[in-house]
Protein backbone atom coordinates (compact mmCIF):
# COMPACT_ATOMS: atom_id res chain seq x y z
CA UNK A 1 0.00 0.00 0.00
CA UNK A 2 1.80 3.16 -1.03
CA UNK A 3 2.02 6.09 1.44
CA UNK A 4 -0.74 8.52 0.10
CA UNK A 5 -3.29 5.35 0.70
CA UNK A 6 -1.61 4.54 4.32
CA UNK A 7 -2.64 8.04 4.99
CA UNK A 8 -5.73 8.15 3.75
CA UNK A 9 -6.52 5.61 5.50
CA UNK A 10 -5.62 5.98 8.93
CA UNK A 11 -7.40 9.07 8.80
CA UNK A 12 -10.60 7.33 8.35
CA UNK A 13 -10.07 5.14 11.05
CA UNK A 14 -9.60 7.98 13.51
CA UNK A 15 -12.94 9.90 12.51
CA UNK A 16 -15.25 6.79 11.82
CA UNK A 17 -14.00 4.34 14.94
CA UNK A 18 -17.48 4.76 16.37
CA UNK A 19 -19.12 4.97 12.76
CA UNK A 20 -17.17 1.72 12.68
CA UNK A 21 -18.59 0.03 16.03
CA UNK A 22 -22.37 1.11 15.00
CA UNK A 23 -22.06 -0.63 11.70
CA UNK A 24 -20.86 -3.82 12.68
CA UNK A 25 -22.85 -3.88 16.12
CA UNK A 26 -20.53 -4.02 18.91
CA UNK A 27 -19.59 -1.66 21.69
CA UNK A 28 -17.57 1.69 21.24
CA UNK A 29 -15.30 0.30 23.85
CA UNK A 30 -15.00 -3.28 22.34
CA UNK A 31 -13.86 -1.94 18.99
CA UNK A 32 -11.10 -0.51 20.96
CA UNK A 33 -9.57 -3.68 21.84
CA UNK A 34 -9.59 -4.67 18.38
CA UNK A 35 -6.73 -4.11 15.90
CA UNK A 36 -7.70 -3.88 12.43
CA UNK A 37 -6.96 -2.30 8.84
CA UNK A 38 -9.26 -0.76 6.68
CA UNK A 39 -8.52 -2.10 3.14
CA UNK A 40 -10.38 -0.73 -0.22
CA UNK A 41 -12.27 -2.96 -2.47
CA UNK A 42 -11.44 -2.17 -5.99
CA UNK A 43 -12.89 -2.87 -9.43
CA UNK A 44 -10.33 -1.59 -11.69
CA UNK A 45 -9.70 1.90 -10.88
CA UNK A 46 -13.02 1.87 -9.10
CA UNK A 47 -13.87 1.78 -5.53
CA UNK A 48 -16.32 -0.19 -4.74
CA UNK A 49 -16.16 -0.86 -1.02
CA UNK A 50 -14.03 -1.51 2.47
CA UNK A 51 -12.77 -4.60 3.82
CA UNK A 52 -12.29 -4.45 7.74
CA UNK A 53 -9.52 -7.40 8.21
CA UNK A 54 -9.48 -7.30 12.01
CA UNK A 55 -6.32 -8.89 13.46
CA UNK A 56 -5.70 -13.17 14.07
CA UNK A 57 -5.20 -12.79 17.51
CA UNK A 58 -7.88 -10.24 18.30
CA UNK A 59 -10.48 -11.52 21.33
CA UNK A 60 -12.77 -14.34 19.83
CA UNK A 61 -15.19 -13.29 22.52
CA UNK A 62 -15.38 -9.75 20.98
CA UNK A 63 -15.19 -10.86 17.40
CA UNK A 64 -18.13 -13.43 17.87
CA UNK A 65 -20.22 -10.13 18.48
CA UNK A 66 -19.38 -8.98 15.17
CA UNK A 67 -22.67 -8.75 12.71
CA UNK A 68 -21.69 -9.18 9.06
CA UNK A 69 -18.39 -11.25 9.67
CA UNK A 70 -16.73 -12.97 7.55
CA UNK A 71 -14.54 -15.71 6.99
CA UNK A 72 -13.87 -15.13 10.89
CA UNK A 73 -12.41 -11.87 10.76
CA UNK A 74 -12.75 -9.89 8.05
CA UNK A 75 -16.54 -7.36 7.67
CA UNK A 76 -16.83 -6.21 3.85
CA UNK A 77 -18.50 -2.31 3.29
CA UNK A 78 -20.20 -0.36 0.63
CA UNK A 79 -18.12 2.78 -0.04
CA UNK A 80 -20.41 4.89 1.17
CA UNK A 81 -21.04 3.05 4.98
CA UNK A 82 -17.89 4.96 6.42
CA UNK A 83 -19.27 8.57 4.78
CA UNK A 84 -20.20 11.23 7.44
CA UNK A 85 -22.49 13.20 6.68
CA UNK A 86 -20.32 16.60 5.16
CA UNK A 87 -18.32 13.65 2.81
CA UNK A 88 -22.00 12.62 1.58
CA UNK A 89 -23.06 16.11 0.63
CA UNK A 90 -19.84 17.01 -0.49
CA UNK A 91 -19.23 13.93 -2.78
CA UNK A 92 -23.13 13.34 -3.58
CA UNK A 93 -25.18 16.62 -2.83
CA UNK A 94 -23.18 19.55 -3.97
CA UNK A 95 -26.05 22.30 -3.00
CA UNK A 96 -24.58 24.47 -5.93
CA UNK A 97 -25.67 22.18 -8.28
CA UNK A 98 -27.54 25.33 -10.93
CA UNK A 99 -24.14 26.74 -10.61
CA UNK A 100 -22.24 23.76 -11.46
CA UNK A 101 -24.65 22.71 -14.22
CA UNK A 102 -24.25 26.02 -15.71
CA UNK A 103 -20.57 26.41 -15.66
CA UNK A 104 -19.67 22.60 -17.14
CA UNK A 105 -22.35 23.43 -20.29
CA UNK A 106 -20.56 27.20 -20.36
CA UNK A 107 -17.50 24.69 -20.69
CA UNK A 108 -18.59 22.62 -23.05
CA UNK A 109 -20.14 25.03 -25.46
CA UNK A 110 -16.57 26.66 -25.75
CA UNK A 111 -14.99 23.55 -26.55
CA UNK A 112 -17.61 22.74 -29.14
CA UNK A 113 -16.70 26.19 -30.87
CA UNK A 114 -13.20 24.79 -31.30
CA UNK A 115 -11.89 24.75 -34.96
CA UNK A 116 -9.34 21.54 -34.57
CA UNK A 117 -7.37 21.22 -38.24
CA UNK A 118 -7.62 17.08 -38.38
CA UNK A 119 -11.21 16.19 -38.89
CA UNK A 120 -10.75 12.75 -37.22
CA UNK A 121 -9.98 14.72 -33.79
CA UNK A 122 -12.73 16.58 -34.18
CA UNK A 123 -14.92 13.97 -34.67
CA UNK A 124 -13.55 12.31 -31.21
CA UNK A 125 -14.17 16.02 -29.94
CA UNK A 126 -17.21 16.05 -30.26
CA UNK A 127 -17.85 12.55 -29.03
CA UNK A 128 -16.94 13.44 -25.76
CA UNK A 129 -19.02 16.54 -25.58
CA UNK A 130 -22.00 14.83 -26.58
CA UNK A 131 -21.01 12.70 -23.81
CA UNK A 132 -20.44 15.38 -21.07
CA UNK A 133 -23.33 17.16 -21.83
CA UNK A 134 -25.46 14.03 -20.40
CA UNK A 135 -23.37 13.31 -17.83
CA UNK A 136 -24.06 16.82 -16.26
CA UNK A 137 -27.38 16.71 -16.74
CA UNK A 138 -27.12 13.54 -14.50
CA UNK A 139 -25.05 15.15 -11.86
CA UNK A 140 -27.91 17.60 -11.67
CA UNK A 141 -30.54 15.43 -11.37
CA UNK A 142 -28.73 13.46 -9.16
CA UNK A 143 -27.91 16.51 -6.73
CA UNK A 144 -31.28 17.77 -6.38
CA UNK A 145 -32.65 14.83 -5.41
CA UNK A 146 -30.28 13.97 -3.08
CA UNK A 147 -30.26 17.12 -1.43
CA UNK A 148 -33.63 17.91 -1.30
CA UNK A 149 -34.89 14.69 -0.21
CA UNK A 150 -32.90 15.05 2.88
CA UNK A 151 -33.10 18.22 3.42
CA UNK A 152 -37.02 18.28 3.54
CA UNK A 153 -38.72 15.36 5.79
CA UNK A 154 -41.65 15.01 3.86
CA UNK A 155 -39.68 14.63 0.56
CA UNK A 156 -37.94 11.62 2.18
CA UNK A 157 -40.74 10.11 3.73
CA UNK A 158 -42.27 10.53 0.06
CA UNK A 159 -39.20 8.56 -1.42
CA UNK A 160 -39.43 5.69 1.22
CA UNK A 161 -43.07 5.45 0.57
CA UNK A 162 -42.90 5.26 -2.72
CA UNK A 163 -39.56 3.81 -4.61
CA UNK A 164 -40.02 0.26 -5.67
CA UNK A 165 -36.97 -0.48 -3.69
CA UNK A 166 -38.08 -0.23 -0.17
CA UNK A 167 -41.88 -2.32 -1.30
CA UNK A 168 -39.50 -5.53 -1.27
CA UNK A 169 -38.39 -4.80 2.43
CA UNK A 170 -39.91 -7.40 4.79
CA UNK A 171 -39.05 -7.46 8.90
CA UNK A 172 -40.28 -8.44 11.58
CA UNK A 173 -42.29 -5.95 14.27
CA UNK A 174 -39.61 -6.18 16.93
CA UNK A 175 -36.50 -4.90 14.30
CA UNK A 176 -38.57 -1.60 13.69
CA UNK A 177 -36.08 0.11 15.48
CA UNK A 178 -32.92 -1.09 14.07
CA UNK A 179 -34.26 -0.56 10.55
CA UNK A 180 -35.58 2.75 11.05
CA UNK A 181 -31.72 4.04 12.21
CA UNK A 182 -30.48 2.17 8.69
CA UNK A 183 -33.40 3.85 6.94
CA UNK A 184 -31.56 7.23 5.82
CA UNK A 185 -28.28 4.98 4.81
CA UNK A 186 -30.13 2.53 2.78
CA UNK A 187 -31.84 5.67 0.88
CA UNK A 188 -28.25 7.06 0.36
CA UNK A 189 -26.99 4.00 -1.46
CA UNK A 190 -30.14 3.76 -3.14
CA UNK A 191 -29.84 7.31 -4.85
CA UNK A 192 -26.29 6.80 -5.02
CA UNK A 193 -26.73 3.77 -7.29
CA UNK A 194 -29.73 5.06 -9.81
CA UNK A 195 -29.05 5.09 -13.21
CA UNK A 196 -29.96 9.10 -14.37
CA UNK A 197 -29.77 8.42 -17.62
CA UNK A 198 -32.93 6.64 -16.82
CA UNK A 199 -34.91 9.36 -17.48
CA UNK A 200 -38.42 7.99 -17.55
CA UNK A 201 -37.66 6.44 -14.05
CA UNK A 202 -35.66 9.76 -12.50
CA UNK A 203 -39.59 11.17 -13.95
CA UNK A 204 -41.38 9.11 -11.76
CA UNK A 205 -39.03 9.05 -8.83
CA UNK A 206 -39.01 13.25 -8.77
CA UNK A 207 -42.64 12.88 -9.38
CA UNK A 208 -43.68 10.81 -6.05
CA UNK A 209 -40.87 12.33 -4.14
CA UNK A 210 -41.98 15.85 -5.39
CA UNK A 211 -44.52 15.86 -6.16
CA UNK A 212 -43.75 18.27 -9.44
CA UNK A 213 -45.00 18.51 -13.19
CA UNK A 214 -41.76 16.66 -14.65
CA UNK A 215 -40.63 18.41 -18.01
CA UNK A 216 -41.51 16.07 -21.16
CA UNK A 217 -38.56 14.03 -21.88
CA UNK A 218 -38.99 12.27 -25.25
CA UNK A 219 -36.40 14.43 -26.76
CA UNK A 220 -33.50 13.89 -24.16
CA UNK A 221 -34.57 10.07 -24.37
CA UNK A 222 -33.34 9.97 -27.76
CA UNK A 223 -30.40 11.87 -27.26
CA UNK A 224 -29.65 9.38 -24.30
CA UNK A 225 -29.87 6.41 -26.27
CA UNK A 226 -26.98 7.92 -28.60
CA UNK A 227 -25.30 8.70 -26.22
CA UNK A 228 -25.35 4.75 -25.35
CA UNK A 229 -24.01 4.14 -28.96
CA UNK A 230 -21.61 6.39 -28.30
CA UNK A 231 -20.64 4.79 -24.85
CA UNK A 232 -21.28 1.03 -25.01
CA UNK A 233 -21.12 0.22 -29.02
CA UNK A 234 -18.13 2.88 -29.69
CA UNK A 235 -20.29 5.14 -32.00
CA UNK A 236 -22.19 2.62 -33.42
CA UNK A 237 -26.05 2.19 -33.36
CA UNK A 238 -27.36 -1.74 -33.29
CA UNK A 239 -26.87 -1.93 -36.76
CA UNK A 240 -23.50 -1.23 -37.23
CA UNK A 241 -24.00 2.46 -38.70
CA UNK A 242 -21.61 5.05 -37.76
CA UNK A 243 -22.99 7.72 -35.17
CA UNK A 244 -22.21 11.22 -36.35
CA UNK A 245 -22.04 14.03 -34.21
CA UNK A 246 -21.54 17.45 -35.86
CA UNK A 247 -21.75 20.82 -34.09
CA UNK A 248 -24.99 21.55 -34.75
CA UNK A 249 -26.13 18.08 -33.22
CA UNK A 250 -24.31 19.29 -29.94
CA UNK A 251 -26.29 22.81 -30.08
CA UNK A 252 -29.30 20.96 -30.51
CA UNK A 253 -28.35 18.78 -27.24
CA UNK A 254 -27.52 21.48 -25.42
CA UNK A 255 -30.68 23.24 -25.95
CA UNK A 256 -33.16 20.16 -24.50
CA UNK A 257 -30.85 19.96 -21.82
CA UNK A 258 -30.86 23.07 -20.53
CA UNK A 259 -35.00 23.28 -20.99
CA UNK A 260 -35.24 20.25 -19.04
CA UNK A 261 -32.82 21.62 -16.28
CA UNK A 262 -34.80 25.01 -16.31
CA UNK A 263 -38.11 23.19 -16.21
CA UNK A 264 -37.10 21.35 -13.26
CA UNK A 265 -35.53 24.36 -11.70
CA UNK A 266 -38.61 26.49 -12.07
CA UNK A 267 -40.95 23.55 -10.74
CA UNK A 268 -38.88 23.17 -7.38
CA UNK A 269 -37.88 26.90 -7.37
CA UNK A 270 -34.27 25.74 -6.96
CA UNK A 271 -32.23 29.00 -4.75
CA UNK A 272 -35.01 31.02 -6.07
CA UNK A 273 -33.14 31.39 -9.44
CA UNK A 274 -34.26 31.16 -12.85
CA UNK A 275 -31.92 29.62 -15.53
CA UNK A 276 -31.12 31.86 -18.54
CA UNK A 277 -29.14 30.21 -21.45
CA UNK A 278 -27.69 31.85 -24.43
CA UNK A 279 -27.82 30.01 -27.34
Amino acid sequence: MGKSKEIWTESHKKVDDKKIAKIISIPYDDLLKLEYKIQQEKRGRIINGYRIVFSKNSPKKILKKITRLKDGNMVFMDWWELLDDDEFDFICGNRKYLEKYRNEIADLKKLNDLNLLQKKFKTILNRQIFISVIGAMETFLCNVLINKTFKDDGCFRNFIETHPHFEKKNFKLNEIFDQSDKLKETAKKVMVDTNYHRLIDIREIYRNTFKMEFPEIGEACKYVRIRHDLVHRNGESKEGIKVEISESTIKDLIKTIDRLVEGISNELGLEGLLLKFNY
